[in-house]
């Protein structure tokens, strides 16, 4: 028996690529303001150094 799905597959890949853009976009911005705030890339490096992260593994 074959199973019924709401989207078909072409609906479902465009809707996640509308998602994944959107996250992208999200990252984006945040990179932007943590390169460019110096308070911001200073707390972004000491969170990496709490969860035992260096920088050339997060970049």
């Amino acid at each position: 028996m074959e199973k019924k799905y709401p989207l078909s597959k072409k609906e479902f890949a465009e809707k996640m690529k509308e998602k994944r853009k959107k996250l992208f976009d999200i990252a984006d911005r945040q990179l932007k303001i943590t390169c460019t705030l110096q308070d911001k890339y200073l707390e972004f490096l000491r969170l990496l150094a709490i969860h035992g992260y260096d920088i050339t593994n997060t970049l």
